[in-house]
């Protein structure tokens, strides 16, 4: 099972913790020898010690903290994750300003939020997570970093009539370096590419 490699990772935040503590009791230490047998309030050998000690905590700290927290994983990304992808009919909307497949949010910041329905799922991403295509040109070119080609979009425009949307789920895997971040078996990003008939079919809030 992928997420007993997850272990690894509960392992290894435990030697920190450890390391932390004999860090703590060996510069404590050494600096009450210093005091009370050697008669000295400083001494450079037993900084460099403590400086070197303190140094090997931060860099294992510094390790732990980028895997559990700040790894980036894209959808071109598969050495450490599995990718699946699947495509759905998008689910026409309509409200007082009339219909619409997504709604966009944030037109003035640099990124927007994209809302949709996906098999009576709403799901609400970001721009850096999913783009909306409005004509077959520019879902092939999109489409290439999706794994989309040409016949794969004619195809998908013939079946759900313009009106579709490509995910793209990527999922760690059971490995030593995900099990160390302690995500294995968990999903790790979601990418869509939203494909629509027209301009028309984007609500843009204002």
């Amino acid at each position: 099972m992928n997420s007993w490699w997850n272990l690894v990772g509960v392992i290894a935040w435990l030697i920190v913790l450890v390391v932390l503590i004999l860090v703590i009791k060996n510069i404590r230490s050494r600096r009450i020898k210093m005091i009370v047998q050697d008669k000295k309030t400083f001494e450079w050998r037993n900084l460099l010690i403590s400086i070197g000690e303190i140094v090997v905590f931060l860099v294992l700290l510094a390790l732990m903290v980028y895997t559990t927290f700040f790894r980036n994983i894209t959808k071109t990304n598969n050495r450490n994750v599995v990718t699946t992808t699947q495509v759905e009919p998008l689910i026409i909307q309509s409200d007082e300003h009339g219909s619409y497949y997504v709604k966009v949010e944030g037109n003035k910041g640099p990124i927007q939020q994209y809302s949709f329905w996906l098999k009576n799922v709403k799901y609400q991403l970001p721009s850096t997570n999913a783009q909306v295509v409005t004509t077959r040109g520019n879902a092939e070119v999109t489409g290439r970093s999706y794994k989309l080609n040409r016949k794969n979009i004619k195809l998908n425009d013939q079946h759900f009539q313009n009106a579709w949307a490509k995910v793209v789920t990527l999922t760690y895997k059971g490995n030593f370096w995900n099990g160390l971040g302690m995500h294995a078996g968990k999903d790790a990003n979601q990418f869509i590419l939203i494909r629509v008939p027209n301009k028309t079919f984007v609500q843009r809030n204002k």
